[in-house]
Formats: structure tokens, sequence, C-alpha cells
């Protein structure tokens, strides 16, 4: 492990990007912070080598020029819209996305046009966009997104959903039975409340960013309302 202020380059994997600050007060990046993009290896400047007391590693959105997860690759971070006309896809190029990775906590929508038109939204990886946007693609919009599943550990049937809230009685929670929740996985920047109520009382818990694998039995299995917000 490496000790406090004495790190003097960093490599990121793709699929990930980093920011790396001089200062961890309570917790968070302060001081001179700098951002790194997945697939390479760099110094970090004369200005932050031996100063680094931060360091946060985030998942993110992969689009490739071409399917199959081929050719020149861009990061698209959760909470970003890109636009093509803004310089927003420079490391695709307008009209040249063609697949993209999408791990999970994240949701992409993807548009021909920089106003819309035809869209089309991933939550997983995606080899092919599709003869409507394959070489199409002037925006993309990447949104964090909590993944609940019926099951404990990650499995079972499951369902994304980005902040709001949602109540079995309305049908918000169509891809999950009615009290069937049983783990969650909650990106960074965003919280959860789930209820054995449909109106949000009674019985409730909260959860932060993390991998939940097992509720307890008193909220497992009887989840009716489930409140998404950013933290």
């Amino acid at each position: 492990a490496l000790a406090n202020d004495n790190a003097s380059s960093i490599k990121v994997p793709f699929g990930y990007e980093a920011k790396i600050c001089s200062d961890d007060s309570y917790g968070f990046g302060f001081g001179l912070c700098r951002e790194y993009s997945g697939g390479g290896a760099a110094t970090v400047g004369l200005d932050l080598n031996d100063r680094l007391s931060y360091v946060r590693v985030l998942p993110v959105v992969t689009g490739f020029q071409h399917i199959n997860y081929q050719g020149q690759a861009q990061p698209f971070s959760a909470g970003k819209t890109y636009r093509a006309n803004e310089g927003g896809l420079g490391g695709v190029n307008n009209d040249m996305l063609s697949s993209m990775r999408v791990p999970r906590g994240m949701k992409v929508r993807i548009c021909q046009h920089e106003s819309g038109g035809t869209c089309a939204t991933y939550t997983g990886d995606v080899a092919d966009v599709g003869v409507a946007l394959n070489d199409k693609t002037s925006l993309v919009e990447v949104h964090p997104v909590v993944t609940a599943f019926e099951h404990a550990s990650m499995r079972g049937r499951s369902q994304v959903f980005a902040s709001g809230t949602y109540i079995s009685t309305v049908g918000t929670l169509y891809n999950l039975p009615n009290e069937s929740l049983s783990s969650l996985s909650v990106p960074t920047g965003l919280k959860v409340k789930v209820c054995a109520e449909p109106n949000g009382t009674g019985l409730c818990r909260d959860f932060g960013p993390g991998e939940h694998r097992a509720f307890a039995s008193d909220i497992n299995d009887k989840t009716s309302y489930l409140l998404v917000q950013v933290q």
C-alpha cells in the first residue's frame, strides 16, 4: 500500500475513471485535484507529485466506434450529457458510435440528434446499437441508477431505478412482483429508502452506496415502496 503523500503516477483501466486530490478533508477530495480516464497511465504532475491524499475510482460507460467493443473508445461519466455539437463526442467522433460497455449502476440514453430524434436506452452492455443508431449518434446521456433484485446475492429478476418514487400499487415496480425485493446495488451518489407499505410508512430501511446482498428478515420480500434520491 502507498503511504500518504507518496504517489507519483497512476494507471486507470478501461471502464473506470479516477479523481485524485491533495486534500482528503472530511472524506472528500479538496485542494488541487485532477481526473483521469481509463485506458492509460500518466504521471500525476509536479504539482501533485508526492502530495496525493485522496483517490476516488468510479465505473464509467465506455463507447466504441465499431461493433463488438472494437475501435477507438471514449468514457462517459454518470450524471453528464455529451453533445456532438459541443465537442462532447470527441473520443469516438460524431455519428461514429457502434457499441457500448454499460456497467451495473448506469443507464445510458443515446440519440440520433443533439435535440433527440431516434433514441435508445440501455442498462447493460450492447455489442451493436442497431441500424437506427449505428454510426448516427450525436447525443449521449448517462444517469446513475439503483438495481434491485428479486433474490439475495443479486440474483433473480431485476429492475433499475433512477431518482424518483416507485410504488407497487401503481405499477412502477413492474419487473419485480410486489413484496419480492431481497438485494440492492446502489451506485455512488444515490441513496434508497424501501418501505413495506405502498404509502412509504410502516417498516422502512435506508441504504447508501454499495452492494446490499441480503436484506434483514424484517424487510426481506416485503417492499411495496422504493424511493431513490441523490445524496
